[in-house]
């Protein structure tokens, strides 16, 4: 498909081989295989089951990687698959149970660690792994009042995660699981106030509202303390991630025992 349109919300679309492109970059679909160009578009699947959330890095430089926290309706596991060069993704033996927990919200990658964030019998808690998951955490954080509720995103140094029952977006100290500031949501611009926060990707937010099943982005200004939605999407499936590798935007969703990745480029 050789056009070139100007992005707006209508065209953002859903799919394996449908991409757009603004300026004088023509559209390009290729194979996921063929490494030598930038913009790899096939999708591909992991054989993971009951997945609480995935994440890759903020940084393309942690991007080699795929994070994945599950619940197996015994424990919580907390794994890394490869993701080199978008070959097949295979479980690369790096898995550790988090013990004595009993909630899992959504893990997230700083800079320099990984970040799971869950409950045990103490309450609200902050687990902290390096890259390489090291069976026992290298630290653990009790949350603050505002615990983390709901699958957050990072920015490399904060986390943030949104509260729908109060309407807000929370930002935390990601060393430190402290909370920094409260962002009112425009429910005026997009209501309800999505529930899943999964990505963040150049100064913008990807989230999912699961009630009426779409995607929704939305950037934030930190001087102004505003939200803008910038566009919304619907999609049919029940997305539990959405990933950022090197560049390109991959919408994930379980289906059965696979997690499937489909790239969204815009």
């Amino acid at each position: 498909m050789n056009k070139k349109i100007p992005l707006t919300q209508k065209d953002v679309f859903y799919g394996e081989r449908i991409i757009y492109s603004q300026g004088n970059i023509q559209p390009r679909a290729v194979n996921r295989f063929n490494v030598g160009i930038d913009v790899l578009t096939s999708k591909f699947d992991f054989s993971i089951s009951n997945v609480k959330q995935i994440a890759t890095g903020y940084d393309w430089t942690l991007n080699n990687f795929l994070y994945v926290a599950t619940w197996d309706e015994t424990n919580y596991y907390l794994r890394r698959y490869n993701a080199i060069d978008f070959a097949v993704p295979v479980q690369d033996g790096y898995s550790v149970n988090i013990p004595s927990v009993t909630n899992i919200y959504g893990l997230a990658l700083l800079y320099d660690r990984v970040v799971v964030i869950g409950t045990d019998s103490g309450g609200n808690k902050a687990w902290y792994y390096d890259f390489f998951l090291n069976y026992q955490p290298t630290e653990t954080k009790t949350g603050p009042t505002n615990p983390i509720i709901a699958p957050l995103t990072s920015d490399g140094r904060n986390l943030f995660s949104l509260e729908t029952a109060n309407n807000v977006l929370r930002k935390y100290d990601g060393k430190n699981y402290t909370l920094l500031a409260t962002y009112s949501w425009p429910t005026n611009q997009y209501s309800p106030t999505p529930n899943r926060l999964l990505c963040y990707d150049r100064k913008t937010f990807w989230a999912f509202d699961s009630s009426n099943g779409k995607i929704v982005r939305f950037q934030l200004n930190e001087q102004t303390e505003q939200i803008t939605v910038v566009f919304t999407m619907l999609i049919p499936e029940n997305v539990v991630g959405i990933l950022n590798f090197k560049g390109t935007i991959y919408i994930s969703y379980q289906q059965g025992q696979i997690l499937t990745s489909v790239p969204m480029v815009i």
